[in-house]
């Protein structure tokens, strides 16, 4: 393995742990961790943050929290209605020029 494969290797292992998945595929190497718990992350309490958005320059309040194993990141859009929730999963991408949106039908985050 070089040292180019071997980068890419590390790159996915990161990865890994945001992802609600047992395995990823980088090229021909392939990631398999041990147990999805060793890898799974999340935060004691929750942290709410206000600012301005980096792509539509509107204030954007985010509140994180921390979630049971095995949920995923999901984004949960309180300000519509219905409160629609958007997995952090790539079948759920609709755009991808200079920042990435995930969509549910109306419901965005970018």
């Amino acid at each position: 393995m070089g040292v180019k494969d071997s980068l890419k290797v590390r790159s996915v292992e990161k990865s890994v742990a945001l992802l609600p998945c047992s395995h990823l595929v980088c090229g021909r190497a392939t990631v398999s961790p041990k147990s999805m718990s060793e890898i799974q992350k999340t935060i004691v309490k929750s942290v709410t943050q206000s600012g301005i958005g980096l792509h539509a320059g509107q204030k954007v309040t985010m509140t994180l929290h921390p979630a049971p194993a095995n949920s995923g990141i999901r984004f949960r859009r309180v300000d519509l209605e219905g409160k629609p929730e958007i997995p952090a999963l790539v079948d759920y991408v609709t755009e991808n020029a200079r920042s990435t949106t995930l969509s549910i039908g109306p419901a965005r985050a970018q």
